[in-house]
């Protein structure tokens, strides 16, 4: 009776699931139904940070402008530096500013114009503009584009106009701070008011408080303050009720307006106007030297932005996202591949690339996965040989991983040479090379990563007949330790704990409506469906239905999510710590659904698998992943944001080191109580304004990161970006729409041993166990008793060993 009370329950929830994926115009067929975004170029923001030579270390930075030819100069409290040879140091090519305290610059007609004791003087225009005068005390000075200057002191102020200099009528208060000019008109800024100068004439413009800068427009006056910005008329000094509303730090200590918009240094970053509306803010070291900003100069459509810690230019660069996954997947070739796997580095100092090390660490397989499965999609897109080469490299790695082990079947997670020292050293063995040593798995995500890349190489990537056997052999090897012992990965050590469960009498035990219960059966099931697909042999197909039928899981599958962390928000069910999101799981099991779907054995589990993948991808949707959003599209989905999706991958940043990135406090987010996925405030800010996360990390937190002194590979970037390109979201200016999936199409493996009985003992290596090919060499067997040999295909130009 148990299993019949069990299938209703199955049905109810179903009901329920077809519904919500009916809303969702869920359609069953493989491919593009969301629309497609052209890839034509964009502004990919990048950061060009500039190290201080060490003269200027500890030095007071104030002032920042850029000449016409392009030449950068900063005012400090050492004298005037200069960017010289990607440095910036004092510049010593004019007596005139080497011997004498330079006060003040600005820049009029493209030329750099300095305010030295008892004169100013331009090094442009042949020399021709130099005013001196005889007594006076002035600090700060502004030419406009007629040639006259303002010229103000502690105690008063003077109106320069070749060759005279009279003083500002009515005269202005002391304590101006800084001068801009704009046009044939003057402004000057104290703490509580600015002032408007023409023609030696003053009239009060705006009266505030805590005012720190200003930046004239067209037709507008912006002015900043410790709390926040204000939009005036630049004809009459009005409020326009058009400030950066909702701007992410109100503390405002420089302004600069440029066609590039409106930027704002603030004590904690920069923000950038660029429509009504609609703002982007940088912090952190992946964008700035330092948070805290002296000052802002506009440059074309980016600007200079200069630090307590340096200089630095922040703008845009075109780009399409094809040029984008062509660089990240250089630096994956050149820095991130330690023998065949793919690697994160660790950094000897925070930022310094120079003698960086390869990490070996549980998350290897997993990296590797993903970067396979994107070169199999890429050939499939493209067809490149360099990606087929890449791909059959990282999977000939794969093979590595389980080849190493004392147990068929049982894959690690990352292997090093026996004797090196890895950064993460817990769970290392012994291999069955000497040499060699592997790292247990690192959980149920290894199995999801290798079914989906197994699966993307066996449809997409595989070229020929062998190559597709070859990996049928492989995914067998897997998917028959699974059902040998029983749903398990035993610890070859003997050990009673396994190193990850998918059967029924653990996975039954958590929340019913939990992820990890629905993601433990999702893994069980695809991977059981994919062998069966690969090989034929109804082992697989038997203990998938036995699992769908007899033992709940699909009721584990079909049972909303939603409705179960909806009573853990409300405090109505406590989660156990087995059903806590894990987002790691959600990585798991957004790549496990794809061939969860594809092979389903019937068109009816084919339906409720999608209505599975909608209901989590809908509680997914605020993130605005590509991966999640594409891996969706894939089985149909019209309700896939395709627009969204593109967006993300042009905002990730081109820098991909573990800065940490601070956001608590912002004043254009609403805070509220950690929610059960870890969220404190909405909107979720975009990618480029987050903490970057490694694989399986929480995007819901806005602050962290880390130190500096990691740098991950953009396999997540790759993978989004081919997939998009395959199935037709992301499509080439005047490109054809790519070619529908074709129909999956099974591999019928001759029988190499009857199949066994669920939870029969595992064999250890000593069974004979099916031989398998090698990329390079045509699909030749390798001996059981060898290992794979090194491919013969392009090999990595990064660093190899550990």
């Amino acid at each position: 009776m148990k299993p019949a009370r069990r299938n209703n329950a199955s049905g109810r929830a179903a009901a329920v699931l077809l519904a919500a994926a009916a809303a969702l115009g869920l359609r069953g067929a493989e491919g593009p139904a969301a629309g497609s975004v052209e890839d034509k170029p964009y502004p990919q923001m990048v950061s060009r940070q500039f190290p201080s030579n060490p003269e200027l270390a500890g030095a007071e930075f104030e002032r920042v402008v850029a000449d016409k030819e392009g030449r950068v100069f900063a005012l400090t409290d050492r004298g005037l530096a200069r960017l010289i040879g990607g440095r910036l140091a004092l510049d010593r090519s004019l007596e005139a500013w080497r011997i004498r305290p330079v006060y003040d610059l600005c820049v009029a007609r493209g030329g750099l114009f300095c305010l030295l004791d008892r004169e100013f003087f331009s090094p442009a225009f042949a020399g021709r503009f130099l005013a001196s005068w005889p007594e006076g005390d002035y600090r700060r000075f502004a030419v406009a584009e007629d040639m006259t200057a303002l010229l103000t002191g502690p105690t008063n102020a003077v109106w320069f106009h070749d060759p005279k200099f009279d003083p500002v009528t009515p005269p202005l208060p002391g304590g101006v701070s800084r001068i801009w000019a704009a046009g044939r008109e003057f402004y000057a800024l104290t703490p509580t008011a600015v002032y408007r100068v023409r023609a030696g004439r003053s009239e009060l413009f705006y009266r505030g408080g805590e005012l720190t800068s200003l930046a004239v427009a067209t037709n507008m006056v912006w002015v900043g303050s410790l709390r926040g910005v204000t939009a005036l008329s630049r004809t009459n000094g009005a409020p326009l009720g058009r400030g950066a509303a909702r701007a992410p730090r109100s503390a405002v200590t420089a302004l600069a307006s440029g066609p590039g918009g409106l930027w704002a240094g603030t004590r904690k970053g920069v923000w950038r106007l660029e429509a009504p509306g609609r703002i982007r803010y940088f912090a952190s070291r992946r964008w700035l030297p330092d948070d805290w900003v002296a000052d802002v100069a506009a440059d074309g459509e980016g600007a200079w932005v200069l630090t307590r810690l340096g200089l630095v230019w922040l703008g845009p660069a075109p780009m399409t996202l094809t040029d984008k996954a062509a660089a990240f997947d250089q630096r994956i070739r050149r820095r991130h591949l330690r023998f065949g796997l793919c690697a994160a580095l660790q950094l000897p100092a925070p930022g310094e690339e120079t003698g960086a090390r390869l990490t070996a660490d549980e998350w290897d397989g997993v990296r590797t996965c993903l970067y396979l499965a994107a070169q199999a999609f890429r050939f499939a897109v493209t067809g490149s040989e360099e990606a087929r080469a890449n791909a059959w490299e990282a999977f000939s790695a794969l093979e590595r991983l389980e080849w190493l082990t004392p147990l068929s079947g049982l894959p690690a997670s990352s292997y090093a040479r026996t004797g090196a020292v890895p950064i993460y050293r817990g769970g290392w063995q012994a291999g069955r090379d000497p040499r060699w040593m592997w790292r247990q798995p690192g959980g149920d995500r290894d199995l999801a990563a290798l079914t989906f890349a197994c699966a993307a190489q066996f449809e997409f990537g595989a070229k020929t007949l062998v190559e597709r056997r070859r990996v049928a052999v492989f995914f067998d090897r897997i998917a028959d330790l699974l059902v040998r012992s029983g749903y398990k990965w035993p610890s070859p050590a003997g050990q009673a704990v396994a190193l990850a469960r998918w059967d029924p009498a653990y996975v039954n035990r958590l929340p019913l409506g939990s992820l990890k219960r629905r993601l433990l059966s999702a893994e069980a099931l695809a991977a059981l469906q994919l062998a069966y697909h690969m090989t034929s042999r109804p082992v697989y197909r038997d203990r998938a239905v036995n699992l769908l039928q007899r033992e709940g899981y699909l009721a584990n599958l079909t049972n909303s999510m939603s409705l179960y962390y909806r009573r853990i928000a409300a405090g109505s069910a406590p989660p156990p710590a087995a059903a806590a999101w894990d987002h790691g799981d959600d990585l798991s099991a957004f790549l496990v659904y794809w061939p969860l779907w594809r092979f389903a054995l019937s068109p009816p589990l084919k339906r409720l698998y999608a209505a599975a993948m909608a209901e989590h991808w809908q509680l997914e949707r605020g993130e605005r992943d590509p991966l999640w959003n594409f891996l969706f599209g894939m089985i149909g989905a019209p309700a896939c944001d395709v627009a969204a999706a593109a967006e993300t991958l042009r905002r990730w940043p081109m820098d991909w080191t573990s800065w940490t990135v601070e956001n608590e406090g912002r004043e254009d987010l609403d805070w509220f109580s950690p929610s059960v996925r870890g969220q404190r405030c909405a909107p979720l800010p975009p990618i480029d304004e987050r903490p970057l996360v490694p694989l399986g990390g929480n995007p819901c937190l806005v602050s962290g990161g880390g130190d500096g002194r990691m740098q991950y590979p953009a396999v997540r970037f790759l993978l989004a970006y081919w997939i998009g390109r395959r199935f037709g979201f992301l499509a080439l200016p005047g490109a054809k729409p790519p070619p529908p999936a074709p129909a999956p199409s099974a591999l019928r493996l001759p029988p190499a041993r009857p199949a066994a009985p669920e939870g029969a003992a595992q064999p250890g290596r000593t069974t004979p166990r099916p031989s398998r090919s090698d990329a390079s060499s045509g699909g030749a067997p390798v001996p059981p008793s060898a290992s794979p040999p090194a491919p013969k295909g392009p090999q990595a130009s990064g660093a190899a060993g550990d």
